[in-house]
């Protein structure tokens, strides 16, 4: 079934080529590139499209259809691609090589590469000469000189390092892993294939993840790793169906062959290593048939089948002598001898070792080898020395660097003390300034305080003359006139003793009243000088009765509340709260119209403060604060002068409230 699936899908490939070669060869008829002189610029642009796109198709080819590629190669060199420009003569060479070196013809690709060498060499080309060295180095490793195969593969990595290449350098350590495989040195060739590994993951290349899987697989199957080889073959196998990799194939699927004999499963050995001979001669892949052969005469070894075990061994035989594959030939005599020990033929089996044994040591022998680790260990040497060479060079441009980061720093520092020197002045002059002006609001606050205290002592002295003069005008208006009245009875009784008893009775009786009266007046006037009313009683008290002389003309409800006033032990305060008390009670009856006067007086160690609200008709707050009664004046000054505060808020038809502070000392 897999093979009438693969004939298919052959010959729809062949079909789709043969499109291509006609429309290829129609475009070149057309635009008449017979000749490498017919490449003008005009027609160079397209033509150089054409050419790159079939050297596209060509290495898409290569491992799947190879004679298909050569093909299109020598079509192309034939009508003159090659003289193009020695870039488009070296890709075909290679090209060339590459296609003669699936085909196991070793020979005639290392003609082909040499002649690619030469030419990149003479370009200075170190791409082309690094793909070129990996291509040679490749072909030497078919034919088992690991030698060379190696020195090759360094040279390669040294010109991809010179050309600044890196995502090609996954193959030469795939290339490298191979050789140390050869020569029994597991522990570095999984070290090459690891690195050929991540960098065929990181550049996403599907072609290279499928060859190193596959030669991880069969270093697990060397180690005796079999269920580790199969997955890593199978996982290889899927990449290389996916990118047509035919060559590719070829060794997967023998590696899978030789991964179920040693599981003992001969059937599907079998199966897979004559898909191998197939595919691998589909595509004139020698090397490829004459291993699948070796396969199966090892299969039929181990089922005892030694006539047909010899007769495969040996078509092996001519495969690998057909194309001078060293290693081919001396594993396959290995094979025979193998075959012949089984059988029975001891001299014959002994005869194939002894050759198979020469063959091994004329591929692989001691000096050889020698000069293979002598030469892993020259280019581990010059890349040493490249890479000291380019850490002195990177020492030194960090040397220079940091002298320029030093200057950078320099300057930086003197701006930085620039900057500083001048925030500093600038700090300096705030300084001075802020200073400056402390000193002039210090002084205008001196003043303002001057100034205060000169206009509380004008008030202070403007209420006492006030008083004086209300005194005055109390003793001359109120007791001036009854001493003048009493003065007047008792002289019209000295001086008309005529008088009837009853007149003079009248004239006696009246002056007693206004001796009463004056006394009374003598007391009232008294009373306003110093409350007499605070020596007979207590503060709380005299406000209690001053409420009840309010309440008792029913004019206004007082409503009067006081708490903890015996702390009050200054008598100028005590003095100073009723007289506050009273002027403010005194000026809600006379202008407020209230029914409710609301007087709360509150004491506590700090402070006594008194509330008097009412419900009147209130005032203008501005007009009474410009033209305020004397009263308030002398009300307010004694507050002030006991370090109190005043406050007074109204407005028409929303009453009044007046706030008093008096600190207590």
């Amino acid at each position: 079934m897999r093979k009438i699936i693969d004939f298919f899908k052959e010959l729809i490939f062949r079909l789709n080529l043969l499109v291509i070669f006609a429309l290829t060869l129609t475009f070149y008829l057309n635009t008449g590139w017979s000749s490498p002189m017919l490449l003008t610029p005009q027609n160079l642009s397209e033509k150089q499209k054409i050419a790159d796109s079939l050297f596209t198709e060509a290495h898409s080819l290569i491992y799947a259809n190879p004679d298909s590629a050569k093909n299109i190669i020598l079509y192309m060199r034939d009508n003159g691609a090659d003289h193009r420009g020695s870039i488009w003569n070296i890709r075909t060479l290679n090209t060339l090589g590459i296609i003669q070196d699936v085909q196991s013809a070793y020979d005639r690709a290392l003609y082909f590469y040499y002649q690619a060498y030469s030419a990149a060499a003479s370009m200075g080309n170190y791409e082309q000469l690094g793909h070129t060295c990996n291509n040679i180095g490749l072909t030497h490793w078919h034919t088992g000189n690991y030698k060379d195969a190696l020195d090759y593969f360094f040279q390669a990595l040294d010109h991809y390092r010179e050309a600044d290449i890196s995502h090609i350098q996954g193959n030469i350590y795939n290339n490298i892993g191979l050789i140390y495989a050869g020569l029994d040195n597991f522990e570095k060739s999984r070290e090459q294939y690891q690195y050929a590994f991540q960098s065929f993951e990181g550049n996403n290349d599907l072609r290279g993840l499928g060859a190193v899987l596959t030669n991880k697989g069969l270093l697990h199957l060397t180690s005796g790793q079999t269920d580790s080889a199969l997955y890593f073959t199978e996982l290889s196998l899927k990449y290389k169906e996916k990118t047509h990799d035919a060559y590719g194939k070829c060794i997967s699927l023998e590696s899978m062959g030789r991964i179920f004999l040693d599981k003992g499963d001969y059937h599907k050995a079998a199966e897979y290593l004559e898909e191998s001979h197939a595919l691998s001669l589909s595509i004139g892949y020698d090397y490829g048939a004459g291993r699948a052969k070796r396969g199966l005469a090892g299969i039929n070894l181990q089922k005892g089948n030694y006539a047909r075990a010899l007769s495969l061994a040996k078509k092996g035989l001519e495969y690998a002598e057909g194309i001078e594959s060293e290693k081919l030939i001396y594993q396959v005599h290995e094979t025979i001898a193998e075959i012949h020990e089984q059988s029975g033929s001891y001299a014959k089996a002994l005869e194939h070792f002894k050759l198979a044994t020469r063959l091994k040591n004329e591929s692989i022998n001691h000096y050889r080898l020698h000069q293979v680790y002598d030469l892993e260990i020259q280019h581990a040497t010059k890349k040493s020395l490249e890479e000291i060479d380019q850490l002195s060079k990177e020492k030194e441009i960090k040397r220079l660097q940091l002298e320029r980061k030093d200057l950078e720093i320099g300057r930086k520092n003197t701006l930085i003390v620039l900057i500083v020197v001048i925030f500093a002045f600038v700090l300096a002059g705030i300084f001075f300034l802020y200073h400056n002006y402390r000193h002039i609001q210090k002084a205008r606050l001196q003043k303002a305080l001057l100034a205060h205290k000169e206009n509380r002592s004008r008030a202070a002295i403007e209420a006492e003359m006030q008083e004086r003069r209300r005194i005055g005008q109390e003793l001359h208006d109120g007791l001036g006139q009854m001493l003048s009245i009493i003065r007047m009875n008792v002289g019209v009784l000295k001086k008309k003793e005529s008088l009837s008893g009853k007149k003079r009775e009248e004239l006696f009786d009246s002056a007693v009243n206004t001796v009463d009266q004056a006394f009374k007046e003598l007391r009232s006037i008294s009373h306003n000088l110093a409350p007499a009313v605070l020596t007979e009683m207590s503060l709380e008290q005299a406000l209690n009765s001053l409420a009840r002389q309010v309440n008792q003309a029913e004019q206004v409800k007082l409503h009067l509340e006081t708490l903890d006033l015996s702390g009050i032990q200054d008598n100028i305060t005590e003095t100073t709260v009723y007289r506050s008390v009273q002027e403010l009670i005194n000026n809600a009856l006379k202008h407020s119209a209230a029914a409710n006067l609301y007087v709360q007086v509150i004491s506590d160690n700090s402070q006594v403060s008194i509330l008097v609200e009412d419900d009147g008709k209130g005032f203008d707050i501005n007009l009474v604060n410009s033209s305020g009664g004397c009263g308030l004046k002398n009300m307010q000054t004694r507050i002030e002068n006991l370090n109190g505060s005043f406050y007074m808020d109204s407005r028409k038809g929303r009453g009044s409230i007046v706030q008093i502070f008096i600190p207590l000392k």
